[in-house]
């Protein structure tokens, strides 16, 4: 039934967004203004800051999608030729003087055999990336402008240009190298190396100037998106750009700590053990029998420990985004307006 399907799922994500947006706009304006959501144990408020967090999520994420589709296009459809010709069947006939000798050879064979399979592996897609690394070398060009990095006077725009051309290389020759070391086989198809460097670099540098946008939004009480770029302005890209990967890695690690070593071995063989002295102790007492219930009550426990466990991390994590968003929000207060932090949360 896909229609149920996926009016279900539809209907479900739409409620966890809803309940996410409950308490993640006051934990928002906790961290960027100080302001102490309403008491109560049980709180699901929903209205304006909820809209307005749902929609700076959805604005952002639709904003990178449109920015980075021609690209993602353009890499599918390069990709697709390049299968097409590599795995293309042609007729060989290795005996000149028959022709009743037939063999089929894939296309790559063909390509390698005439040497033309540069042309496929690595011009064409440098070729379509070349439109991109240009456009990647304006953004860097009017990014590190000479206000936005707090350089004043006059600016020579030659040595702008120069010097973003090469720190847009740079960065694409890293992304490069890295990605050549986790996947040996580009050592061949270089051109999609570079393609797919090129993407990287434009994918987090849109990401992180659209990342602040939800939490500007809450705080700011606008859906302006302007005044969230300054969070990113200058300089600050690359700041926000490691602190979120920081962020990211270090939430992700010890979460696998959590249910690799904590949940997986130490409290799992704590549990066992437990489980293996009740079991024993009522085979004692039915005379060697096993009673059916201890198990499925042991397995139905642990998942809920285990489960809840998560659950609070998850909780965890969520406060660490809201105390983000909110420092970001005073980030771009501070750069837009040139005003001191506002006090920070107790």
């Amino acid at each position: 039934q896909p229609a149920a399907f996926i009016s279900v799922t539809a209907v479900s994500l739409i409620a966890q967004l809803m309940l996410v947006a409950s308490f993640m706009a006051p934990l928002i304006r906790l961290a960027g203004l100080n302001e102490r959501p309403a008491p109560g144990v049980v709180r699901v408020p929903f209205g304006p800051d909820q809209l307005r967090f749902i929609a700076g999520l959805i604005l952002s994420i639709g904003a990178l999608a449109i920015v980075m589709s021609p690209m993602a296009v353009t890499f599918l459809y390069v990709n697709s030729y390049v299968a097409e010709a590599l795995q293309k069947i042609y007729a060989s006939f290795p005996d000149a003087d028959s022709l009743h000798t037939l063999t089929l050879v894939e296309g790559r064979d063909v390509l390698i055999e005439r040497g033309r399979l540069w042309a496929y592996l690595i011009a064409l897609p440098v070729a379509a990336a070349a439109p991109f690394f240009l456009a990647l070398w304006g953004v860097f060009f009017l990014h590190f402008k000479g206000k936005n990095i707090g350089r004043e006077g006059a600016e020579n725009p030659v040595l702008r240009a120069v010097s973003t051309l090469f720190g847009a290389g740079l960065i694409c020759a890293v992304i490069f190298a890295l990605l050549l070391f986790l996947d040996n086989s580009l050592g061949e198809a270089l051109g999609f190396g570079v393609l797919l460097s090129v993407f990287i670099v434009l994918f987090y540098y849109f990401q992180t100037r659209l990342i602040a946008y939800p939490g500007v939004a809450v705080c700011r009480g606008s859906m302006a998106i302007g005044p969230s770029f300054g969070a990113s302005r200058g300089w600050n890209i690359a700041r926000l750009l490691l602190a979120s990967i920081f962020l990211s890695i270090l939430l992700s690690l010890v979460q696998y700590v959590i249910n690799v070593f904590v949940l997986g071995q130490w409290l799992a063989s704590t549990v066992n053990a437990i489980y293996m002295s009740l079991d024993a102790y009522f085979k004692v007492l039915s005379g060697g029998e096993t009673a059916p219930w201890v198990l499925p009550t042991f397995i139905s426990i642990w998942n809920f420990i285990k489960i809840l466990i998560n659950i609070f991390w998850t909780f965890f994590s969520y406060g660490v985004l809201a105390g983000l968003w909110g420092r970001l929000y005073r980030e771009a207060l501070a750069v837009n307006m040139g005003v001191p932090h506002p006090p920070k949360a107790a």
